[in-house]
Formats: structure tokens, C-alpha cells, sequence
């Protein structure tokens, strides 16, 4: 923040840009840009935007629970889709392999499927429910489909996506290089203009230092 300080003027921290909640990277470092008459770096202004960023929450989608189990179950290796659609075919089943939600996380659950319940609770919550019930082949399918090998997964601690049971939350098998965090998109930039302006405040009462005098 310090070259900040001294290269973006006080009066720029009055302007309507600056009075709103939050605006674009983009519009953000056109700002600072214009603001300290590009004496800042595109660099150091991305460094500053990271600290301001709004927290990006991905909407908790049906499409993004599954990514993530797929991902789970890849990396560790679960090749089980036999026995886990056997198993589930014994349940009391409706037209159309239709059973009941329940009868899903029983079944996963003893089989062993290898998800966080939390994880697994929200795969049984999003799933498309025909009748209010699971079609058991259909959801062993698109488990066992690889299509998210080389895509990215967001990081999503378990609490985002049903009540935790009392286990440590969190996922700590997603962040690798198919799990990058969304870059920068919004900034909060009344918080930015109060700490720049508090800052600079600050530094105007400090006593400058004074150079040592020549004899």
C-alpha cells in the first residue's frame, strides 16, 4: 500500500468511483491507473485488488456437487460401480429403477463409497429426483463418467453445501493443479479508499525524519 500512498492523491478517494461498495478488477485498475498516472504497476495493483477481493461463492449447483465426487473418486482410485449399482438395484424400487433418496445414502454408505457424508448428503440433496426419487442407474453413471479429469474444481468447505455432522470440514484433497481458486473479479473499494485515506492521514501526523545537519 505504500507506493499507493504516495502515488494516488487524497482528492481521488472523493471521487463517485471510489464512494461505491464494489466495482470490476478491471474497472479497479483502470482507477488506480488514471488515478496515480500509471506510476503504479499492473502488478502491484493486482497484488493490492487480492487483498480487497470480494470472496467468490460458486452457486451450489447439482453439476458442481457431482464435479467434485467425480474428483474424489478419481483420485482415489474408486473402480467399485459394479457392486455400488448391485447393491442398489436390491432396494425397493418404483417404474424406471426409481428408488427412495434414503435407500441411496444407506447403500452408498455401507458399500463404502469414499465421500465426506457432507459431500455425499449434497449429492443426494441436488440429484434430479423424478417422482421424488432417485433413478439408482442413472446416478452410478454420471459418477463413474471421467469427464472431469482434466477440468478445474472449486474449493468448497463441506459447510456451503448441507449441515456439517461434526466432522472437520473442508475438502483437503482438492487444491492441486486441476483445483485453482477463481482470479480476482469485484474489489471492495470503499474498503480500499478508507485504508489508503487512514494510511495516508497516518504518515501526514508522523514527524518527519529530519537530515543530519552539515558543519
Amino acid at each position: 500500500m505504500g507506493i499507493l500512498c504516495d502515488s494516488i492523491p487524497e482528492s481521488a478517494l472523493s471521487e463517485e468511483v471510489a464512494q461505491k461498495e464494489s466495482i470490476s478488477y478491471d474497472d479497479f485498475l483502470e482507477y488506480v491507473e488514471g488515478s496515480s498516472h500509471s506510476k503504479v504497476s499492473a502488478h502491484a495493483i493486482l497484488v493490492v485488488a487480492r487483498k480487497y477481493a470480494n470472496e467468490i461463492q460458486p452457486r451450489i449447483t447439482y453439476d458442481l456437487v457431482l464435479k467434485l465426487c467425480r474428483y474424489r473418486l478419481q483420485k482415489l482410485n474408486f473402480d467399485r460401480y459394479d457392486e455400488l449399482e448391485k447393491a442398489l438395484s436390491q432396494c425397493p424400487a418404483e417404474d424406471h429403477n426409481l428408488i427412495d433418496p434414503a435407500d441411496v445414502y444407506r447403500v452408498c454408505v455401507g458399500v463404502g463409497l469414499p465421500l465426506k457424508n457432507d459431500l455425499l448428503t449434497a449429492l443426494i440433496q441436488k440429484v434430479p429426483k423424478p417422482k421424488g426419487r432417485v433413478d439408482y442407474k442413472s446416478f452410478v453413471e454420471e459418477l463413474n463418467s471421467k469427464e472431469v479429469a482434466e477440468e478445474s474444481v472449486p474449493f468448497i468447505p463441506d459447510s456451503r453445501l448441507s449441515v456439517p455432522n461434526g466432522e472437520e470440514s473442508g475438502w483437503y484433497g482438492l487444491r492441486d493443479f486441476h483445483c485453482n481458486l477463481d482470479s480476482v473479479q469485484t474489489v471492495n473499494i470503499r474498503r480500499f479508499a478508507a485504508d489508503l485515506l487512514a494510511l495516508k492521514r497516518a504518515q501526514a501526523q508522523s514527524p518527519k525524519k529530519q537530515s543530519p545537519r552539515k558543519y
